[in-house]
């Protein structure tokens, strides 16, 4: 499990001055659970997520994972390990000149045995599906792809959670519904744990809970049904609700009758009774 207790972060922007990006966060993610983190732009949702696996470090309260203190570096390797992280751009985490390469590279650090690395990157390959381009030069991949290698080479660690920081932006619609499989996976076959840090609300639907940040501050947080059910609270953080709950407004304002808040395309089946 992680944990965050009244946890706050700024960035210098002088020689005197801070930024303050959180403001008192607190609270937990559940081993296995599917978060998703919801927020403006500058609303301090990458800072939260770097903040998750010790890439960043309060500057007054705590983060825990599993109970390791992310403030203890003698804990850092297993704490990174515990929690992988994805980033928007695929640029900053891929290490090696062959997308099979890459995807065995952190398995190897780990010291697993050939069998066992094996067996991991053929399945990450798999589930990102990339097995057919093994070997091919990632200088010579579309930003998309990186991003799908990048993806992979996380999953061949089998960490107990894995954030997404934005990682599907530069994905189109196919491959992003690769990697939400991937993720539904993960969760049922491994158990890890999703932190999905999205601005788009069709993928933070799918999540057992969601947290919506602004200004450094946890606003809303409950089910997908919960917060956007609060529709017009919703919007005036500066957010959109899903694109079925915004086909049912449409819908009700032309006189068709709707039951319940379809969050999903089956959902919105249900309601129109089809």
């Amino acid at each position: 499990m992680i944990t965050f207790q009244d946890v706050f972060f700024s960035y210098p922007i002088g020689k005197q001055e801070r930024l303050p990006a959180l403001r008192g966060l607190s609270g937990e993610i559940r081993k296995g659970e599917f978060l998703a983190v919801l927020g403006p732009n500058g609303s301090g949702k990458s800072t939260f997520a770097k903040l998750l696996n010790a890439l960043l470090v309060p500057e007054s309260g705590e983060v825990h994972v599993f109970g390791w203190d992310t403030r203890d570096s003698s804990h850092l390797w297993d704490i990174r390990q515990a929690v992988g992280m994805v980033f928007q751009n695929p640029e900053n985490q891929l290490v090696a000149s062959t997308i099979e390469e890459d995807v065995a590279f952190g398995p190897e650090n780990l010291g697993l045995p050939p069998k066992e690395i094996q067996a991991r990157v053929e399945e990450a390959l798999r589930k990102t599906g990339l097995s057919g381009q093994r070997r091919t030069d990632i200088h010579a991949l579309s930003g998309g792809e990186k991003q799908l290698v990048a993806i992979a080479g996380v999953l061949a660690m089998l960490p107990s959670f894995i954030i997404f920081d934005e990682a599907t932006t530069m994905l189109d619609s196919e491959n992003r519904a690769i990697v939400l499989d991937a993720v539904r996976k993960l969760r049922e076959d491994h158990g890890i744990g999703v932190v999905l840090i999205t601005h788009r609300m069709e993928e933070a639907v799918l999540a057992d809970r969601i947290l919506v940040i602004g200004n450094g501050e946890i606003l809303l947080q409950g089910s997908p049904l919960e917060v956007f059910s609060l529709g017009a609270k919703v919007r005036s953080l500066g957010l959109d609700l899903p694109p079925m709950l915004q086909l049912a407004e449409l819908l009700r304002k032309e006189g068709v009758s709707l039951s319940g808040t379809p969050l999903t395309v089956s959902e919105m089946e249900g309601a129109l009774q089809l």
